[in-house]
């Protein structure tokens, strides 16, 4: 019998997807480029090769130990050109190699990306971060105790003195909201989020890893482009996909001592039960605010996607830190632009802001987007093939639907003033126009999300979604 749920699901990458391993590649020593192909430099088989070749020793030490700027314009194959020797190159260079995809012919660096023994995987602590800070977004922009712990945490930091603001870190100011959300409290040793589990991704297929340039759009730099170094990654491809479980342990053991009105705890304990409907939706509503803020702000477009209800999106990788994307981010749009330029701008980032504001005339967030090939890091898509997901509605008859009583409907596209849902009549699915988006999320204190199930109310003519108060189902 196993007392976890254990989901298993596979993930799909939608756009360059990099988690890099902390470390750096020489083109004077670990990697060359031929044929548009990346060659990798086995370290050991070099050095022996030098300690066994007087000549090749010298000849190597004398370019690639002089000052940099008399090698600057060197090119990527420089391994190639001071190996001269085919047999001696092969036996130096690791078997396989990956795609080159960049333009660039000068030397610079390469960052890789996490491998065990040369094989690429998604440490399951990236895509638990990546929840995390999905599902952190969510409890403070949509449900009714974040929004009053985030409304006060705006209040009590704008009334900060410049010299209390100077003692404090954006991280320590946040620590109690953050903590409120993990379910933390004074002498808790375990909170709700332990007790999801989520383990490594299956192996990525060599084929699919490519080197690029890391390209950079920041507004403190203006419009130009600039590359920051070459970047090892998995190319995109929607045909191709990594299998990982997401684990949830379900004992009274487990749960002892937590906070049973934990909004992590009470996710959790639900998708236990049944399928992990609403933790997707969560997902794809941070996922879509954060894509449409860099799109807005950058001009650079995400490849198109579609989505199934068992499917869901997520951003992993570099730059998708939660300080990042969602608290700077939520601030920005909840403070008065005066109070976080001289609070938040003033004391977190400083020089990036001073460099900012010469260029914009208002201060934006997030501040910069990297990309390879035109299109920004890290989008993935989670796929659910095993459980059910299907939306099963009610039928009606014509006179149940235009009676005025409640009936239920599935949000297909959350547009003002008009949404699009679907509600089944005399067994045929039809699609209608529902008023009353904005005064139904203010009465409730809550969003829509597209695919959840809502009640509906004709009158006056018009579906609308507010008769009384409501909650979702």
């Amino acid at each position: 019998m196993n007392i976890n749920t254990t989901y298993k699901l596979n993930l799909k990458v939608l756009s360059p997807l990099a988690i890099n391993d902390g470390n750096e590649l020489s083109p004077l020593s670990d990697y060359f480029v031929d044929n548009k192909k990346v060659h990798y430099i086995d370290p050991e088989k070099f050095l022996n090769l030098l300690a066994n070749d007087n000549h090749l020793s010298g000849k190597y030490k004398d370019i690639a130990l002089c000052d940099y700027s008399k090698i600057k314009d060197n090119s990527l194959d420089f391994i190639k050109s001071i190996i001269e020797d085919e047999q001696q190159l092969k036996n130096i260079t690791k078997e396989y190699a990956v795609n080159y995809n960049g333009a660039k012919s000068k030397l610079i660096n390469l960052k890789t990306i996490i491998k065990i023994n040369d094989s690429p995987y998604i440490p399951g602590s990236s895509l638990k971060g990546a929840i995390k800070n999905a599902l952190f977004f969510y409890w403070l922009s949509c449900t009714e105790e974040g929004k009053e712990k985030f409304d006060a945490f705006v209040k009590r930091i704008s009334k900060l003195s410049e010299d209390e603001l100077k003692k404090k870190t954006i991280n320590d100011a946040f620590q109690p909201v953050e903590n409120s959300f993990l379910g933390i409290c004074d002498g808790m040793l375990k909170q709700s989020s332990s007790n999801l589990v989520i383990t490594d991704s299956s192996y990525f297929d060599i084929s699919q890893i490519a080197v690029g340039e890391l390209k950079r759009k920041t507004l403190t730099q203006g419009i130009d482009d600039w590359t920051l170094n070459l970047q090892e990654y998995v190319e995109h491809d929607d045909q191709k996909a990594v299998s990982f479980e997401l684990k949830i342990k379900t004992s009274s053991l487990d749960w002892q001592g937590l906070n049973k009105g934990n909004f992590l705890a009470n996710l959790f304990k639900d998708e236990s039960r049944q399928n992990l409907k609403e933790l997707f939706n969560i997902l794809n509503y941070y996922t879509r605010e954060i894509i449409n803020a860099v799109e807005k702000i950058f001009s650079i477009k995400y490849p198109p996607f579609s989505l199934n209800d068992n499917e869901a999106l997520l951003l992993l990788g570099s730059n998708k830190g939660i300080l990042a994307t969602s608290i700077i981010y939520l601030l920005k749009k909840n403070m008065e632009p005066d109070i976080f330029n001289n609070v938040i701008v003033k004391y977190l980032f400083p020089k990036t802001f001073k460099k900012l504001n010469a260029n914009e005339k208002e201060t934006n967030f997030p501040i910069s987007v990297s990309y390879i090939d035109g299109m920004p890091l890290g989008l993935v898509k989670i796929v659910d093939n095993i459980n059910d997901y299907t939306v099963s509605l009610p039928s009606y008859t014509k006179e149940e639907c235009y009676s005025g009583s409640p009936i239920k409907a599935k949000l297909l596209e959350k547009k003002k003033p008009h949404a699009k849902m679907s509600i089944i009549i005399e067994g045929k699915e039809e699609k209608v126009n529902v008023a009353g988006i904005k005064t139904f999320e203010s009465n409730n204190s809550t969003k829509l999300i597209e695919n959840q199930i809502y009640e509906i109310y004709y009158k006056s003519g018009i579906f609308n979604f507010n008769k009384k108060n409501k909650k979702q189902l």
